[in-house]
C-alpha cells in the first residue's frame, strides 16, 4: 500500500512539473524598450515674428511739427535642418531630442523724417543658431499618428548677417549695404535720424538664446520601421538676443519668435 502511495506521489509531481514548464514557455514577457527607439532627419521653413522693440514690430510714433516715425514688420522666412532621436517613456510618451541648424531674424521697413521729405530704411537680419530642443511628445490616439509636443530649447549663436536698403523721397536716391553686425539709430525731436552707430560682428548680440517649444504633429506610416513626420512648431524665446554695447545708443530688447513647419523621415530601430 505504501509503495502504491509513493508511486502516485511521484507521478503527480512529474505531471505538475511538466504542466508548469508548459505554462512558463507560453508566457509572453513585455519587450524591453531601447534607450533610443527612433532616429529622424527633419527639415523645414518658418516665419519669424521677433518682438520687443519699435524696430522689429509694427510701430508709429508722433514727433514735433506733425512729424512721425513708422516701422512696418515685413515677412521674414527662416529655416531649420537637423537630426533627432526618440527615447520611449511608455506607449504614449516619447522624449524627443534634436540637434538643429536654424536661421531666425527679422525684416522691417523704417519710415522717418528727412527735412521736407521721407527716408525709408529696409532691414533684413539673419541669425544663425545651433539649437537643441528637448520636448515631450504625447500621442493622443491609439494608432500613434497624432501627437502634441511641449518642451524647451537652448541655442548658441553662430553668425549674424544683415542687409539694409535705403531710399529717400528728397532726391530719389537708393543705396544698399551688406554687413556682419548691427546698426543702431536715434531720433531728434522732429523724428529724423540724428545719430547712428555700427557694432561689428557678434559684439552686439547675446551668445545664447532659450525658450519654450509647442508643437502639433502627424505621423504617416510608410512601413513597419519607417514613416514621415509633419509637424507645426512654435518656438517662443525668453532671452534678450541683444546685449549692452560700447556706443551712446542703447541696444533695444529683442526676443526670437518663429513658427515652423517641419517635414521629417523617422526610422524605428528593429
Amino acid at each position: 500500500m505504501k509503495t502504491k502511495n509513493y508511486l502516485f506521489l511521484c507521478l503527480s509531481i512529474l505531471v505538475g512539473v511538466d504542466v508548469f514548464s508548459q505554462e512558463v514557455n507560453t508566457v509572453q514577457l513585455p519587450k524591453p524598450k531601447r534607450f533610443i527607439d527612433k532616429v529622424e532627419f527633419v527639415v523645414g521653413a518658418g516665419l519669424c515674428f521677433n518682438h520687443g522693440n519699435m524696430f522689429v514690430e509694427n510701430y508709429r510714433g508722433e514727433f514735433a511739427n506733425g512729424n512721425y516715425v513708422e516701422n512696418k514688420r515685413l515677412t521674414k522666412i527662416g529655416y531649420s535642418i537637423g537630426l533627432g532621436v526618440y527615447h520611449p517613456v511608455n506607449d504614449r510618451i516619447d522624449i524627443n531630442i534634436r540637434l538643429l541648424w536654424e536661421q531666425k531674424g527679422y525684416r522691417s521697413e523704417l519710415n522717418t523724417t528727412l527735412s521736407t521729405a521721407r527716408e525709408f530704411r529696409e532691414s533684413d537680419y539673419s541669425y544663425d543658431y545651433f539649437t537643441i530642443p528637448v520636448i515631450a511628445k504625447v500621442y493622443i490616439d491609439k494608432k500613434r499618428r497624432f501627437a502634441v509636443s511641449l518642451g524647451g530649447y537652448i541655442s548658441q549663436l553662430n553668425s549674424v548677417s544683415a542687409t539694409e536698403k535705403f531710399y529717400n523721397t528728397f532726391d530719389n536716391t537708393r543705396a544698399t549695404a551688406s554687413f556682419f553686425g548691427r546698426t543702431l539709430v536715434a531720433f531728434d525731436g522732429n523724428g529724423g535720424i540724428n545719430t547712428a552707430a555700427f557694432i561689428p560682428g557678434l559684439q552686439g548680440f547675446a551668445e545664447y538664446d532659450y525658450g519654450a517649444t509647442l508643437g502639433l504633429s502627424y505621423n504617416l506610416k510608410l512601413s513597419e520601421q519607417s514613416g514621415l513626420l509633419f509637424q507645426l512648431v512654435d518656438n517662443f524665446g525668453f532671452a534678450n538676443v541683444n546685449k549692452k554695447n560700447f556706443t551712446l545708443i542703447a541696444s533695444p530688447e529683442e526676443r526670437n519668435h518663429n513658427v515652423s513647419l517641419l517635414v521629417g523621415y523617422v526610422y524605428q530601430r528593429g
